[in-house]
């Protein structure tokens, strides 16, 4: 008999000032960061993403995003001058913007909004 694992949450929010991610296994949280709003190469948030994976053991979605001021940063952190949207088969990536579509790319402070915003998200 397989026993299910609990699936992780993860979720990515980008700023002007910062770039957040939050990882909660039922409603409890395992890992928080906070970085830099530039990552220095282009797959460093896809990378980081299969690295949980991996860690998880299956793959992950990953909600992502951004400020309306910040859509400059989260283009830097998807796209970084390219044309593909970054793939992979541990992470699908679900951008979310803020005018309230959804897209899926295939592929250390005060976390309270980003809990609220993915509570809104799956109702």
């Amino acid at each position: 008999m397989v026993i299910a694992r609990p699936t992780w949450t993860v979720s990515v929010r980008c700023t002007r000032r910062e770039t957040k991610l939050l990882v909660t296994e039922l409603g409890t949280d395992l890992l928080k960061a906070r970085l830099c709003p530039h990552p220095r190469q282009p797959r460093a948030l896809m990378t980081l993403c299969e690295g949980l994976a991996l860690w998880h053991g299956s793959p992950l979605r990953v909600a992502v995003s951004a400020a309306d001021n910040a859509m400059d940063c989260f283009e830097r952190i998807f796209y970084d001058g390219d044309f593909v949207e970054p793939t992979s088969p541990l992470v699908l990536l679900e951008a979310h913007v803020r005018n309230g579509r959804r897209r899926c790319l295939d592929g250390l402070g005060d976390f309270r909004g980003m809990r609220l915003r993915l509570v809104r998200d799956d109702r």
